[in-house]
């Protein structure tokens, strides 16, 4: 093969190369802190698990006050923490764990 095409072929695979770098770059600037927390959880990180809980326990704890009464209130944000580490790998989007917790806040009954 003549000179010329090798180096024809060589400037193609970097270019190649430097797309899929740009693309793999562009991938991890859509992910917050608290998407990469959650991957961190996903992957078993027990002090992942305590920055994910210490992240969005008040809020968790703020909606579930709204609805029940105060003397509920901890054991059922252990319960929505518990549920969330079941299943947190089923969250489609990582970047969206606190709207995603406080869906499961909300889903707790109203205090009658």
């Amino acid at each position: 093969m003549p000179e010329s095409d090798m180096s024809g072929h060589i400037f193609l695979f970097a270019k190649r190369e430097a797309n899929s770098a740009a693309a793999a770059h562009r991938e991890g600037e859509n992910r917050s802190p608290e998407a990469l927390l959650v991957e961190r959880v996903c992957a078993g990180d027990e002090q992942a698990f305590a920055e994910f809980y210490k992240l969005f326990a008040p809020m968790v704890h703020g909606v579930i006050l709204a609805r029940v009464a105060h003397d509920e209130v901890q054991d059922i944000v252990q319960e929505v923490f518990l549920s969330a580490y079941k299943n947190l790998h089923t969250l489609r989007d990582k970047n969206a764990a606190g709207p995603w917790l406080g869906t499961a806040s909300c889903a707790v009954p109203l205090r009658t």
